[in-house]
């Protein structure tokens, strides 16, 4: 009888399950601390993860993938100089991976609304970087079910400048892709005063939050001509598009960044996973002859072009540079302005269906959207 309980015990020890080759892969999970590295009242932290190869603003222009939430009762050490928090973040897929994070001091970062899922003037900014020398960001790579427990977080800079709060010069900015000179829109900046959040408008600015748009012509340090374009400057244009090539040309590196995305609505449909982005330039002129390079300066309002060539993304995740304007959607088009603080703000937005919490604010400017036709 003992004989038989070991080669059952035995047996039991070589015994593997069968493997299902449709079941769904492992899940990861990331945990560890954050630092707040300055001794001031703390607030909820919000933890963010990113797709390492489509890296957030102002690198990219990816959205986070998940996030987790730290109250501001869970960090220890006050008075010390640095705080900390625990934060966990379960149901990982397997890949590379940012881990960032924003102290939401003021209470209106909302990740799932896009008119407050970005950080405010005052909130702290961090991520898990390399060194504390660079504070370059560091991936996090995990596959088969891991288990990563620290990964640390600092929270080490203070934003002071406002998200780019911005209204068309019309309510709806209609372009006409079959006349190339109709590609010009105007941008806005403004102050909100919603329910949902209120930014301050340029009018307001103080030396310790910095409204409107934050300008800054990217420039060659000893001639000062502006750099090309990060985009238009470097691609190829095939023959045939004389129109691209001549964008191309006056297309320079400036801040802020503004993206058109096309929203699938008033026209073809997209598919899941597939989507349209393009860049617009800034009114050449005015880069060259009005604006000082290389230095940080606000400004109320941008002169833009919308370019007809996008990146099509398709539902497979290939992606093509279309230059064809002929094969763009028409359509709505989204319009997100990237500040280089990384603070962001897109049009058209959930404000238009809450009350404005001031006669002189009107919510419907933010439900506005580019049109082309």
């Amino acid at each position: 009888m003992r004989l038989l309980s070991l080669c059952m015990l035995a047996t039991a020890c070589d015994y593997q399950a069968p493997l299902d080759p449709n079941a769904p892969p492992a899940l990861n999970s990331l945990s560890g601390s954050v630092l707040l590295a300055a001794d001031v009242p703390t607030a909820d932290v919000l933890v963010l993860l990113y797709d390492a190869a489509d890296p957030p603003p102002p690198a990219g222009t990816g959205s986070p993938l998940s996030f987790a939430t730290i109250p501001a009762s869970e960090f220890t050490g006050e008075g010390a100089g640095v705080q900390s928090a625990p934060f966990h973040l379960t149901r990982v897929p397997d890949g590379s991976f940012l881990v960032v994070a924003v102290m939401d001091v003021d209470d209106d970062f909302l990740p799932l609304l896009t008119s407050n899922a970005g950080a405010t003037c005052g909130d702290w900014a961090g991520a898990h970087v390399a060194d504390l020398i660079s504070q370059e960001i560091a991936p996090v790579t995990v596959s088969g079910g891991t288990r990563i427990d620290q990964v640390t977080v600092l929270l080490g800079r203070q934003y002071t400048t406002e998200r780019p709060a911005f209204s068309f010069g019309d309510n709806t900015a209609l372009l006409d892709f079959q006349a190339f000179t109709d590609l010009d829109f105007d941008l806005l900046s403004t102050g909100i005063e919603s329910d949902l959040i209120q930014i301050a408008s340029p009018a307001e600015a103080t030396e310790a939050c910095l409204t409107g748009f934050l300008t800054l012509v990217e420039a060659d340090a000893e001639t000062g001509e502006p750099l090309p374009h990060w985009v238009y400057g470097s691609v190829e244009v095939p023959s045939g598009y004389p129109e691209a090539a001549i964008l191309q040309q006056v297309a320079y590196a400036v801040w802020p960044r503004v993206f058109a995305s096309y929203t699938g609505v008033g026209g073809p449909p997209l598919l899941p996973g597939e989507s349209w982005t393009s860049e617009a330039v800034h009114d050449p002129d005015t880069v060259t002859e009005a604006w000082p390079p290389n230095t940080y300066f606000p400004n109320s309002s941008l002169n833009m072009t919308f370019v007809p060539a996008a990146l099509h993304t398709l539902p497979d995740g290939s992606q093509e540079f279309v230059f064809d304007r002929e094969a763009l959607p028409r359509g709505e088009w989204a319009v997100t302005v990237i500040s280089p603080s990384g603070q962001t703000w897109t049009l058209p937005n959930e404000i238009a269906a809450y009350p404005s919490t001031s006669p002189d604010f009107d919510p419907l400017s933010q439900g506005a959207r580019l049109y082309v036709q």
